[in-house]
């Protein structure tokens, strides 16, 4: 076939479409090959060690505000210490963000108990939490409601334990934690169950105090620092858009109390059952008959404001070299989780996202082993549980390197479980086997990354990847709801990882021993390949869409 001639102007852009080919294909096979070394470096045993201590009792939960939160910070950077990397917050590892608080003022906030005509005070967040903030007071007899649970079984029959009890205007005190009748009632069916706080005040008490269990002693430091047990309300103060002047909205004012082991001992006084029978009672669910007849309280409650900080773990590894160290590829994970319950549940988040924090970590040592020549921000953000605080306030308030010079994010957020063969639980349907991986957003912004992902995977570890949440059309829009997005949304390159909601997600048993340290280990390994060749690249990985 013969063609025709060419002009000089179709000639020079063919030319320039040829060029513009060759350096694509150039690039495409001329992807830095991943040290073994570093890879073999990840392992499963010390992903155990590391998360043995983060997922672990004695932090409480890891709670934004919180002493388990800084303690899980000082670890992180002692761990980035140790690992050659520095500071990033002017030589420190600590970002610090400020939050304006509103809680409960010792000097107003009191209660009461009197027994008999003798009376005794009670310290606020010492000896008992209180949800009310605001300035007010309250007054009532004490009546004993058992678990203070009403309920219906399959057969329709009922069960109350507030039946023949007149608990209006009194303070009901309960039994928890249960959200079932006692258990010497049998393995019935219930079909429908009301319990604690909404229902006490459905039925016209006056208020709610709720008696401890074992756990609520053992953990009693995390229990009253809680904002579930003392009704402090944090802002991130560069949100905060409240009046300082004017008194806090006041919400539901109905009372609940939180009792430590004094104020319950207090109670218990002349009823011939102790506290240790209280919290037996408790863990086997079994009933227990009080009278407290002669017994009240008064309740009075003021607030006042101050300010918190918390803060985002930050570390610098710098690049080898000379022109791209001033580049950084981010490697990040959200070590806070949720706050411990009023009755002394521990929410460990072992997987949320205690298992992408040491994820990090261990990618974080792998990179000093054979040092990329672009610099690794290694991130553990604060206050994404409520509300991707840590990563906006990077992004948006206070970025420690230029967000221009930000190359690519891999953010790591539960990656740690694997749905067993056989398990065909409801909530667990979307959790990924022992092979697979979602990944979420590795083509929103750059084709370029997206393929090195894939390539990568193909020669490392073969894992499955799940494209399922990746949709801008996700229902659950999972690419909005992690740390990564506050990078995505400056236009930085992402990929996120994930394995899936399951049955534990937000609940006292996401914990260690539910955790796959195998597959965790391929995702971590299959990440550093991926992150090591963006960090080697001749070229900044190309953002080609929006």
């Amino acid at each position: 076939m013969k063609f025709p001639a060419l002009g000089k102007k179709s000639a020079v852009s063919l030319f320039l479409s040829s060029l513009i080919l060759f350096v694509t294909l150039a690039l495409a096979g001329a992807l830095p090959p991943i040290p073994s070394a570093a890879v073999n470096s990840i392992t499963p045993k010390e992903l155990k060690q590391h998360l043995s201590y983060i997922a672990s009792d004695e932090l409480g939960g890891r709670f934004t505000i919180s002493k388990g939160n800084r303690a899980t910070a000082r670890y992180l950077a002692s761990q980035l210490e140790k690992y050659g990397y520095r500071g990033a917050a002017n030589g420190s590892f600590f970002q610090k963000i400020v939050f304006n608080a509103t809680g409960a003022d010792p000097e107003k906030t009191g209660l009461m108990l009197t027994a008999n005509g003798q009376s005794r005070r009670f310290k606020v967040n010492a000896d008992f939490g209180v949800n009310v903030i605001t300035d007010n007071s309250f007054a009532g007899e004490l009546v004993f409601v058992g678990f203070g649970i009403a309920a219906t079984d399959k057969d329709g029959k009922p069960y109350d334990d507030y039946a023949n009890l007149d608990v209006k205007g009194r303070f009901v005190v309960a039994l928890g934690p249960s959200k079932e009748p006692p258990k010497e009632l049998g393995k019935t069916s219930w079909r429908a169950v009301s319990y604690g706080p909404s229902l006490a005040q459905a039925r016209g008490a006056a208020g709610f105090i709720r008696l401890p269990t074992e756990q609520t002693i053992k953990h009693w430091e995390f229990v009253i620092e809680s904002p579930s047990a003392n009704g402090t309300r944090y802002v991130m103060a560069k949100l905060d858009q409240s009046n300082p002047n004017e008194p806090p909205r006041a919400g539901n004012p109905f009372p609940v109390i939180t009792a430590g082991a004094d104020l319950t001992k207090a109670i218990l006084a002349g009823t011939g059952k102790s506290l240790k029978d209280i919290i037996e009672a408790s863990n086997k669910g079994v009933s227990v008959s009080l009278n407290l007849a002669g017994k009240s309280i008064k309740l009075t409650t003021g607030y006042r404001r101050w300010q918190e900080e918390t803060q985002n773990v930050v570390g610098i590894l710098e690049g080898s070299d000379p022109l791209l160290k001033n580049e950084y590829v981010g490697l990040g994970a959200h070590y806070d989780h949720l706050a411990i319950s009023p009755t002394g549940q521990v929410y460990n988040g072992a997987d949320d996202d205690g298992s992408g924090t040491v994820a990090v970590l261990e990618i974080a040592q792998a990179f000093t082993t054979s040092r990329p020549r672009r610099s690794i921000l290694a991130i553990f953000h604060t206050g994404e549980e409520i509300g991707l605080l840590g990563s906006r306030y990077f992004a948006d308030f206070e970025p420690l390197v230029p967000m221009d010079k930000i190359v690519a994010v891999f953010n790591i957020d539960m990656i740690g479980r694997a749905r067993e063969p056989g398990n065909t639980a409801e909530e667990d349907r979307e959790l990924t086997d022992a092979d697979t991986v979602y990944l979420i957003g590795s083509d929103r912004l750059s084709t370029e990354l997206h393929r090195i992902s894939e390539e990568t995977n193909a020669e490392m570890t073969r894992m499955k990847f799940d494209y399922l949440y990746n949709s801008p059309t996700d229902k659950n829009n999972f690419y909005g709801r992690s740390d990564h997005y506050n990078y995505a949304k400056h236009g930085i390159p992402i990929i996120f990882y994930f394995t899936g909601v399951h049955v534990d997600y937000h609940r006292p048993t996401d914990d260690i021993e539910k955790i796959d340290f195998e597959k965790m280990a391929r995702i971590a390994r299959t990440i550093f390949g991926t992150s090591w060749r963006v960090a080697n690249l001749d070229h900044r990985v190309v953002v080609d869409k929006k």
